[in-house]
């Protein structure tokens, strides 16, 4: 091994460790803070959010097939493809806002009641 390849491979030790300490510092600042403003979740929290996901993404995904049953001859005018793109944007904000919620779980950062 040259030296150069001992460098880089030292340097990528190096990044990765600081990637990890900083992981373990951050991970009790998003705890504190996001714990101080959720209340316990339960699983009927997550269940209501997934709903609302679900309801989204079935009309943004059912105005999409009407575009195209409507206008399969002609592209469909301004006004539904902007129709279209709010569904498309309350469907992934929505989304994201529960994969969010999903890592906060994993993460530790809310209190979870469990169904023992």
């Amino acid at each position: 091994m040259n030296d150069r390849q001992f460098d880089d491979e030292y340097r990528l030790r190096r990044h990765r460790q600081f990637v990890l300490e900083l992981e373990r510092e951050i991970g009790p600042i998003n705890r504190q803070l996001v714990h101080e403003d959720m209340p316990r979740l339960t699983r009927a929290h997550c269940l209501e959010l997934a709903t609302v996901v679900a309801r989204s993404r079935a009309t943004y995904l059912n105005l999409a097939l009407k575009l195209g049953q409507s206008s399969a001859d002609r592209l469909p005018d301004d006004d539904r493809i902007l129709e279209l793109r709010e569904a498309r944007r309350r469907f992934e904000e929505l989304r994201d806002a529960f994969t969010a919620l999903e890592r906060a779980i994993e993460c530790g950062y809310v209190d979870i009641e469990l169904d023992d």
